[in-house]
């Protein structure tokens, strides 16, 4: 690619679209909201069609713990882009294009123009159509942010090496209580459990993911993003070889996919500025039962980045307990992840991790708790940022 390729990802209501306004707002920079996450989608299924790895196509992307479709993540670890369409070009851009509609309209009519026979030159193909909407001869940097899309780097990178990832990790007290706030305005009713073991997915992904592709994979905290911005979007600069402008931290230059401007969508109040006013809400949104899980179950990832838990440990208690409230769900929630049995398998990786003896663990089972055997070793050394 001509330009630089970079992806801001990370669970929904983590930053993800903060960091995006950030990127974009830079003269030589795009990074339009939630434009292909339909790609990913359409990449996943191609694979597992020629694996022949049994799949529904509308499933969602596991979580992969407890040596649930293990098989499915290895399949996508392992994968190049270089696969070719498997079904009617037309049918994947309307599929595509769907996502786009709400946030990134603008691109949908050069989309709709694209040819390419496999998945590495359609994304090149969707990086150029991002130009053509957001861009001009200025661009140098095109990203865009889908969130959910953390093990896609993998695949991604086989095949553009110069690909570059931002992740943004949050608190899972204060990703959880901004999702229940935001639920009426959101379009799928997650159950509290769901939401944990995807929070742990994403960080795991991380801590993985910059631990051996320093070079590509930067992750920043959305607490250090909203405290101190100025200084922590130099450092995304700095990773994405892209000179820092004052317009990054000017939420006047902010825009939205459709041009508009835009107004901080943090699920208390609209805000004209980033702000850190919100960072400990969720003591005013959680009930005492709900802290307590959270931080129970997200304890191991919770301390590696620094989030102090305030409730004393009762693992024992928390693994063997539901917090899942009746709910409109999605269909595919239901069918997929429901009931989501976590019990025995929290216990084991409490104390798994706390065993003097880790060595003695095979690798297959510190990959049923982790996803990476390579997990605890890398939570014992000392983070470099």
């Amino acid at each position: 690619m001509e330009q630089k390729p970079y992806i801001i990802t990370g669970m929904p209501r983590s930053g993800t679209t903060l960091i995006s306004r950030i990127l974009d707002a830079h003269p030589n920079s795009i990074a339009p909201p939630d434009p292909y996450f339909g790609f990913f989608r359409e990449f996943r299924n191609a694979l597992f069609e020629e694996l022949g790895i049994d799949y529904n196509k509308e499933e969602p992307l596991h979580d992969y713990f407890y040596g649930n479709n293990t098989h499915k993540k290895h399949a996508i670890m392992n994968a190049k882009l270089e696969i070719p369409l498997n079904r009617n070009l037309d049918n994947i851009k309307d599929t595509i294009n769907s996502f786009a509609e709400t946030s990134s309209p603008l691109v949908i009519p050069y989309v709709k123009k694209i040819e390419a026979d496999d998945y590495k030159s359609l994304l090149l193909a969707l990086y150029r159509a991002l130009k053509n909407a957001y861009g001009d001869n200025s661009t140098t940097h095109i990203g865009f942010k889908t969130a959910w899309i953390e093990e896609f780097f993998h695949p991604l990178y086989q095949s553009l090496n110069e690909m570059k990832f931002v992740q943004i990790i949050r608190d899972p007290r204060s990703l959880i209580a901004s999702r229940l706030k935001s639920t009426q305005n959101l379009r799928h009713d997650y159950p509290l459990d769901f939401l944990v073991k995807n929070w742990r997915k994403s960080v795991l992904y991380g801590m993985y993911n910059a631990k051996y592709y320093s070079d590509n994979v930067y992750v920043v905290k959305y607490e250090d993003l909203v405290t101190n911005t100025k200084e922590e979007v130099k450092k995304i600069c700095r990773f994405l070889e892209l000179e820092y402008n004052e317009k990054m931290v000017d939420i006047s230059s902010f825009r939205d996919g459709k041009g508009n401007t835009w107004t901080n969508n943090s699920a208390y109040k609209d805000t004209n500025t980033i702000s850190s006013d919100f960072i400990n809400k969720w003591m005013d949104v959680l009930t005492a039962n709900e802290v307590q899980y959270i931080e129970d179950l997200c304890n191991f990832e919770m301390m590696y980045y620094g989030y102090n838990r305030i409730t004393k440990n009762n693992i024992q208690r928390s693994a063997f307990q539901s917090l899942n409230k009746d709910s409109h769900e999605s269909d595919w929630i239901n069918q997929m992840d429901k009931p989501i049995q976590m019990s025995e398998a929290e216990l084991l990786k409490y104390h798994v991790y706390n065993d003097p003896e880790l060595d003695k663990y095979s690798n297959e089972f510190l990959e049923k708790l982790f996803l990476f055997p390579e997990i605890p070793d890398i939570a014992d050394e000392p983070k470099v940022r």
